[in-house]
C-alpha cells in the first residue's frame, strides 16, 4: 500500500506543478525524473517519478526491484491529480498539493499533511 501511496502522491506534485500559476514555466519545471529523497509517509527512497506532457511514471524500489507504474496527471491551481494503473489492473486516483518547486526540488503534501521531497535527476 506505501507503495501505491508513493505512486499517487509522485503523480499528484507533478500535476500541481505544472498547472500552477505560472503556467508553462511550471510544467517545464516538473517535466523530467524526480528521485524521492523524503518521505514521512514512508514510501521507498530512490523510487522515481517522470512527467512528460500529462504522462507519469512511477517507479517503485522495492527490496532491489523496480515496479513501474503509468498514468496520467493535470494540474490545478497548486493541486497535482494523479490517475495511475496499477500492475493489478487497479485505477489509484489521488492528490498532491506542491509546496516548493525549483529547477531541482519537489516538495508535495498528501491529504493527510505528511511531506514528501524528490531531487531532480
Amino acid at each position: 500500500m506505501r507503495v501505491w501511496r508513493f505512486v499517487g502522491m509522485a503523480c499528484m506534485v507533478l500535476c500541481l506543478s505544472a498547472c500552477s500559476k505560472k503556467g508553462p514555466s511550471t510544467m517545464a519545471k516538473l517535466a523530467g525524473t524526480w528521485e524521492l529523497t523524503k518521505s514521512e509517509a514512508g514510501d521507498p527512497l530512490g523510487s522515481t517519478i517522470e512527467f512528460k506532457d500529462t504522462a507519469v511514471t512511477f517507479t517503485l524500489k522495492i527490496g532491489g526491484i523496480a515496479a513501474p507504474a503509468e498514468g496520467v496527471y493535470i494540474v490545478e491551481g497548486d493541486t497535482i491529480k494523479i490517475r495511475i494503473k496499477l500492475p493489478s489492473g487497479r485505477e489509484y486516483v489521488d492528490e498532491l498539493k506542491i509546496k516548493t518547486l525549483t529547477d531541482t526540488t519537489l516538495e508535495t503534501v498528501d491529504r493527510n499533511g505528511r511531506v514528501s521531497e524528490y531531487k531532480k535527476k
